[in-house]
């Protein structure tokens, strides 16, 4: 009883800090996208492109869940005045945002219940708590630059199979990410610096399969505080990461298995000695009471000797490579995501895909409405790019007749199975 009854007055609380707010739907003008006049909306993909700053949060949805919706902020700032969130959701599903400037609300960020949401190259920075998700599932935060936020960078709560990766989170106030309860959770790749506590991970028994691995964690005065509530604790992976001048390097409260095929993690402060040189430390051991194969320099594991013998090794997904040696390159053997370059494994164990790319279509479409087109004014060509495979990058270029035009987009990242639209905007005296 007092469960549910939380989680209504949670409800109840989310929607009554969301009435002075904008609202994206998913209508012919994605709500208040264009009608409020603050950004572009299009229907084909779902997608609201911010054209402006904006002063107060935005709700994706009211208390029904969206499904499919994407938020490129295209750099513009949400700016709030200390109190309320940014941007919030309840239960999105595959929800992006994407290439926002979010600052001065109590929650950057908010997203109650969901899955396979997308958290990505926003910066997040000045409120009191960055981004704040519960009840996740399948969750990615990725390549975002989260700091200076009064409390925490970054909580995940009662949420699993999330992923917490190549993040920049730094000088918030308590705690850089933290990841409570949930399963199968994944932090890595991020760099973790000059918060209270790096990283804090709480559990209960029911917390099976959380890793923290291939992160730099430096200068914060607790790099990792684990803990656990419950009759017993089940066990973290913490491994392959650089511990590095933190004042407590890792505060053990929960149970941890601190190495994958003999290989741990690199310490600052360890003092052992390597007797058999194989980059590996055998005196002072387990040192932090927890690593026995802790490595003598930073990134040590991409350099054990037998990550580059030529030989298929215990541990390795292909040869040189996968498990604790460098990701592996599209074509090679893999087990896992981890294993691969561009963290996608296929169902034949192989890392990537051919990557299927198609042009679904390309329009010309009036900015200005009462300048006709055959004028050749005011007009935007607009592609949209289809991925049927991973995520890659790819050019994008529209070449007009008779060499009138021809202009590339460099680069552009397209997510796997997903699609993109690219804007052109050609010369006017191109423009037929």
């Amino acid at each position: 009883m007092n469960c549910s009854r939380s989680a209504i007055l949670l409800a109840v609380i989310f929607f009554a800090s969301s009435v002075n707010a904008f609202v994206i739907l998913d209508d012919n003008t994605g709500g208040d996208c264009e009608l409020k006049n603050i950004g572009v909306w299009i229907p084909e993909t779902k997608t609201c492109t911010l054209t402006k700053d904006l002063n107060i949060g935005l709700n994706i949805g009211t208390e029904i869940g969206l499904q499919n919706i994407t938020l490129n902020c295209s750099g513009h700032k949400i700016v709030g005045s200390g109190t309320g969130y940014g941007i919030h959701a309840y239960n999105p599903v595959n929800l992006t945002i994407e290439n926002c400037d979010i600052n001065g609300f109590n929650r950057g960020i908010y997203f109650w219940g969901g899955t396979g949401n997308n958290i990505t190259a926003n910066k997040i920075h000045s409120n009191i708590l960055g981004i704040d998700v519960r009840l996740q599932y399948f969750i990615d935060i990725s390549d975002n630059k989260i700091y200076s936020n009064t409390a925490h960078g970054i909580e995940v709560g009662y949420s699993s199979y999330s992923e917490v990766k190549n993040n920049q989170v730094y000088e918030n106030g308590n705690i850089g990410i933290y990841l409570e309860v949930g399963k199968e959770n994944e932090i890595s790749g991020n760099e973790i610096f000059l918060n209270q506590k790096g990283v804090l991970l709480i559990f209960y028994p029911s917390s099976e399969g959380n890793m923290l691995f291939h992160n730099n964690i430096r200068q914060n005065q607790t790099g990792a505080y684990t803990t656990y509530a419950g009759l017993y604790s089940p066990t973290v992976g913490i491994y392959y990461n650089n511990f590095i001048d933190n004042n407590v390097q890792l505060w053990k409260g929960a149970a941890i298995r601190a190495s994958l095929n003999n290989i741990g993690n690199y310490w600052s402060d360890y003092n052992g000695l390597d007797l058999d040189g194989d980059g590996v430390g055998d005196t002072d051991i387990p040192w932090q009471n927890v690593d026995s194969y802790p490595v003598m320099e930073e990134n040590g594991w991409f350099r054990i000797p037998y990550c580059s013998n030529g030989v298929l090794d215990t541990g390795e997904s292909d040869v040189d490579c996968g498990g604790f040696c460098r990701p592996c390159p599209d074509g090679n053997a893999c087990l896992a995501d981890s294993d691969c370059e561009w963290g996608y494994c296929n169902p034949n164990g192989i890392c990537g895909i051919e990557r299927d790319l198609s042009i679904e279509w390309v329009k010309p479409i009036q900015v200005v409405e009462d300048v006709p087109l055959v004028a050749g004014k005011d007009t935007v060509v607009r592609v949209k790019v289809v991925n049927n495979g991973p995520e890659t990058e790819t050019d994008v270029s529209l070449d007009y007749s008779g060499g009138c035009f021809k202009e590339t987009k460099p680069k552009i990242l397209i997510r796997g199975f997903s699609s993109k639209i690219v804007d052109f905007y050609p010369p006017n005296n191109c423009t037929k």
